[in-house]
């Protein structure tokens, strides 16, 4: 499972464990609330029917008198009559409440419920009950109506007095449905609320562990990078443990890459100075001859200075290779004119060509105005590298042609870039096909048609690392229909040129 899918899951949870338990929380404080608010407003009502009540007890005998005749006209129109009452976003259609009346024994006097209880002995009852010793009565039951529906609904009870004495009580009662749809209501929005910001946060949450897990992902791109061999330079180092983590990190890899490196150029180097430097050591004994003649002694003196030349080139060449191979990065990019790269190559070897009696020819194709952002020195001998090793393998009379032109190349997100194309044709004998898979390693070198001798084998490799540092790259294959080698040298168009 990858780092992305753990962030995603880990985020999931948090959010919804986190979401479902503020929910939980609410909804458990949503009803209760509700019902707090229903019996205080019951309160209120309760408390002025028991005075109302009271005032229309007679001084004698008022437990005679416990069904008020003005009461029961009203509770019964009440019970018959539709209203139109709008509260917000529910039409409230009826008004449903029950009166009941008892007297001090808790024998129900009055129901406005048809007079579904009246007779019935309700002092069991807490409401009843409270009432009748004094105090504010309150219980919440389940039961039937008059019609034999079942309910759910909440009573409170006032005691009724008369000349100082408790001569009954009145409870008020109404079904929990009444304020239960406000809090469906409620919940329905805590749901739609929940949802809503639980997806916000976790799309700020996501975009925040994004940022704050790029440069993991960075570091994780960049070695996935140096794994395949590209030149690429390191992320972007934040002050944080990431940060510390990438300097240890681009510092552990230059370090295993100098001790590989070292290791073979010290193999390679050995090899490739063994030739000369047993070249010298011959020569060299036999010129301690006195007696030698002036004639050999001269070529044994000048085979030694050619040796002398040649493992200073490697040595040279291989130390400009290695500090090119140690970099990420260009220095000092400037800006190249692609013009002035083919005229300062045109003027060097134009003369080789005359004296070879070789065709140099050159076609810009109208990219003579192209720009390219490099090192000018390191592309200027790269493509003098080129050169050479073409004129090496051109024969008298032969042809060489250097070709500039752009193309596109396809990334790996599938995006195209423009790039400028630096073609050296030439028509010796080519590759060899053994050597076509080869000829990039260091120190392989096949011989020059020109000269018999083999080169350093360092100036193609030098070639490829020059393109990988400027982003662009370096192959070397046969032509198709005729003799002769293509070699392809191209980098990023710069965007302005």
């Amino acid at each position: 499972m990858n780092l992305h899918l753990k962030v995603l899951l880990g985020l999931a949870v948090v959010v919804i464990g986190g979401g479902f338990w503020v929910y939980s929380m609410l909804e458990d404080n949503i009803r209760p609330q509700y019902l707090r608010v229903m019996e205080d407003g019951l309160v209120d009502q309760a408390y002025f029917l028991a005075r109302l009540v009271e005032n229309e007890l007679p001084d004698q005998d008022p437990e005679k008198h416990m069904k008020p005749a003005r009461l029961k006209v009203i509770m019964d129109d009440i019970r018959n009559s539709r209203i139109r009452a709008r509260i917000y976003e529910w039409q409230k259609k009826y008004v449903y409440f029950r009166v009941y009346i008892t007297n001090s024994k808790g024998i129900v006097q009055y129901d406005s419920d048809r007079g579904f209880a009246e007779g019935q002995n309700y002092k069991r009852w807490n409401d009843v009950y409270r009432a009748l010793k004094g105090s504010y009565g309150a219980r919440s039951s389940d039961g039937v109506d008059s019609r034999g529906l079942p309910y759910n609904a909440m009573f409170v009870a006032f005691p009724l007095y008369k000349n100082e004495r408790i001569v009954g009580a009145l409870t008020l009662s109404k079904p929990k449905t009444s304020v239960t749809g406000w809090a469906d209501r409620a919940q329905a929005k805590l749901w739609r609320g929940a949802i809503f910001f639980s997806s916000v946060l976790f799309v700020l949450a996501w975009l925040l562990t994004q940022l704050l897990l790029q440069p993991i992902f960075r570091l994780t791109q960049y070695a996935r990078d140096i794994a395949q061999g590209r030149r690429v330079p390191p992320p972007p180092v934040s002050r944080d443990e990431i940060g510390t983590l990438t300097q240890e990190f681009v510092a552990m890899k230059q370090s295993l890459w100098q001790r590989r490196d070292l290791e073979q150029y010290v193999t390679q180097l050995t090899h490739e100075l063994k030739s000369p430097i047993s070249a010298i050591q011959g020569a060299a004994e036999l010129l301690e001859d006195p007696d030698m003649p002036p004639e050999p002694k001269q070529r044994f003196l000048s085979n030694i200075a050619e040796q002398a030349e040649r493992m200073d080139d490697i040595v040279q060449r291989l130390l400009s290779l290695v500090s090119l191979e140690q970099k990420e990065e260009l220095s000092n990019p400037t800006t190249v004119s692609v013009d002035g790269l083919l005229e300062r190559l045109q003027q060097r070897f134009l003369p080789l060509a005359e004296q070879r009696k070789i065709h140099l020819t050159t076609d810009r194709h109208e990219l003579c105005e192209a720009h390219l952002v490099g090192d000018e020195f390191l592309l200027e001998q790269a493509l003098v590298n080129l050169m050479q090793n073409s004129f090496h393998f051109t024969p008298s009379g032969g042809e060489l042609t250097i070709t500039v032109l752009e193309q596109h190349q396809t990334l790996a997100d599938g995006s195209r870039r423009p790039v400028v194309c630096f073609r050296v044709v030439d028509s010796g004998t080519g590759v060899p096909s053994y050597a076509l898979d080869r000829v990039m390693e260091k120190f392989y070198s096949l011989e020059h048609p020109d000269t018999g001798k083999k080169g350093t084998g360092l100036g193609l490799p030098f070639v490829k690392q020059v393109a990988l540092l400027h982003g662009g790259d370096f192959s070397l294959q046969n032509r198709e229909q005729k003799s002769g080698a293509v070699a392809t040298f191209w980098l990023p168009k710069d965007k302005e040129g």
